[in-house]
């Protein structure tokens, strides 16, 4: 029974004739057919309950679909709470009672501000409410840290799996609610591993898998509005760029990554450095040149630390890497050989610290020089390491820079005829 009251809240006749309202009278959809009335009529669960004569948690199980509703004496209930009109309670199979068709649910002013502060309290709950908290923030990002790191001497495979998991719960936690500022740490986590995941995806010979983590970062780098995560992503996707092939979309890329890179720790070096890479490789010698001066210039130019490091870094010994390939490969072969020297017999090499495919790449190009040189003992000496990488670290793009020291022994008919240039030949075709 309606109780007296001394303030009305009226569903808009329009209400009771609307497709979805009554979609859910024919079918007697009870559940839909309260929440499409507690959306107009701004009434709670449990007011509703009080005008129906039925508990809050009973009415949370219509609206959630986990009670049906098969009993004529309930559906009376709920018509007459609901102040159904002759024509709701028709479609629905229940007899007409000669009620007006301006529906009037009629509830104490009383009923009406304690139902807005029902509104207000649900909401504040649920804005100050979130599913990670500072501790959980700081974790992800210290794990992302680690990847980073670990995978500059561990196998791929491994890490891979632990960013795919650490991944997979980001996005989970980002389905979710949180506060602003925590969603906008957990895009920039987001972002960092997918960073992460297509730089190794590249580097195990996976290019479409690349492709679609770089295109993911940069969606999180928006996200985060972080022109950090904004150059990483460039970064990354120039390089997946320089391995399809596409050498002057490559230089593009990392050009406009610079412009995000401004005082963002080592990031300006790589960018540069991988700009000067793609133009020596298309044989844009002046541009590369160019571009190696301007990461020299930055590689002395550093001003702060990384936010992650490790392979989201470029050290010394990874800018003299790129350097040393590019003066190769514009004709400054002698100034190469004495900056692989210099790599390989620095500290970070010979603890162990320096990456084994950073490694790889300088021996590779180093052995290059040797070549050029006419040197093939000396090139056979630098190789040996790589080519005695087990095989969980041999990666695609040590691979592929392997193919090319045979193309080049295979070039030069005096080399390929000694028995130390066939064996070469020979040994990385194993590889």
């Amino acid at each position: 029974m309606i109780a007296p009251t001394d303030a009305v809240i009226s569903v808009p006749d329009s209400f009771w004739v609307r497709r979805e309202v009554q979609d859910s009278l024919s079918a007697r959809d009870v559940g839909r057919l309260v929440k499409l009335f507690m959306n107009y009529s701004g009434l709670s669960q449990t007011r509703i309950g009080a005008r129906t004569g039925l508990e809050q948690g009973s009415v949370s199980n219509l609206v959630n679909g986990k009670r049906a509703v098969i009993s004529i004496d309930l559906l009376e209930r709920l018509a007459v709470g609901l102040g159904m009109p002759d024509e709701g309670r028709i479609l629905m199979g229940l007899a007409p009672v000669r009620r007006t068709s301006r529906t009037a649910f009629l509830v104490s002013e009383r009923e009406i501000f304690d139902a807005t502060a029902d509104r207000a309290a649900t909401f504040g709950a649920w804005a100050e409410s979130s599913n990670v908290g500072p501790e959980g923030i700081e974790e992800i990002h210290q794990t992302v840290s680690y990847l980073a790191t670990d995978y500059l001497s561990e196998s791929p495979v491994e890490v891979v799996q632990r960013a795919t998991n650490l991944a997979g719960r980001i996005f989970e936690l980002l389905q979710g609610h949180q506060w602003p500022a925590q969603t906008r740490e957990l895009y920039l986590a987001a972002g960092r591993v997918n960073i992460l995941l297509a730089w190794i995806s590249g580097d195990l010979g996976y290019p479409r898998t690349a492709e679609t983590h770089g295109k993911t970062a940069w969606l999180c780098a928006n996200m985060a509005d972080s022109d950090e995560l904004r150059a990483w992503s460039l970064s990354v996707q120039s390089k997946t760029s320089f391995w399809a092939g596409d050498y002057v979309e490559a230089a593009a890329l990392a050009k406009r990554g610079r412009k995000y890179a401004h005082n963002l720790g080592t990031a300006p070096v790589l960018l540069a450095c991988q700009e000067a890479d793609a133009w020596a490789e298309a044989g844009a010698h002046e541009y590369a040149a160019h571009a190696l001066g301007s990461a020299t210039a930055a590689h002395e130019d550093v001003k702060t630390t990384d936010s992650v490091g490790g392979l989201l870094s470029c050290d010394s010994t990874r800018f003299q890497n790129y350097a040393g390939a590019v003066l190769l490969r514009i004709g400054r072969s002698a100034e190469a050989v004495e900056m692989a020297s210099e790599v390989l017999e620095s500290s970070s090499v010979v603890t162990g610290r320096l990456g084994y495919g950073t490694v790889a790449q300088v021996r590779i190009w180093a052995a290059r020089a040797h070549i050029q040189s006419g040197e093939v003992d000396g090139a056979v000496e630098v190789l040996t390491p790589v080519l005695s990488l087990p095989g969980g670290k041999r990666l695609e793009t040590v691979a592929s820079r392997l193919r090319q020291v045979r193309a080049e022994l295979s070039t030069r008919p005096e080399l390929i005829r000694s028995k130390a240039a066939g064996e070469l030949v020979s040994t990385i075709g194993e590889y």
